[in-house]
């Protein structure tokens, strides 16, 4: 949490022009969510080392990252897709 905020910060300033690109880099965030399906998991799930408990999350997964890219993939080097201080306030 601690890096996101600092990335969060630094952009800010970069945006405020208080810090110069020339000695600092914007960094693009992008993220790929669980939506609610993952989010109904709960913390016990951690101790669950079945296989298929696996294939199911590497399955969601997958189907998470073709949804995102469909949507994003243009995004990916140009702009971020995730804010910061609105995803982790």
């Amino acid at each position: 949490m601690g890096e996101l905020r600092a990335i969060d910060f630094v952009t800010r300033l970069i945006d405020q022009g208080r810090l110069s690109t020339d000695q600092y880099k914007r960094v693009l965030m992008h993220r790929v969510h669980g939506g609610a399906r993952l989010d109904a998991f709960t913390a016990a799930s951690r101790l669950n080392a079945s296989w298929s408990f696996f294939q199911e999350l590497r399955d969601h997964g997958r189907e998470n990252a073709f949804t995102w890219l469909d949507r994003h993939y243009s995004d990916v080097g140009k702009r971020g897709t995730l804010d910061l201080r609105e995803a982790y306030a």
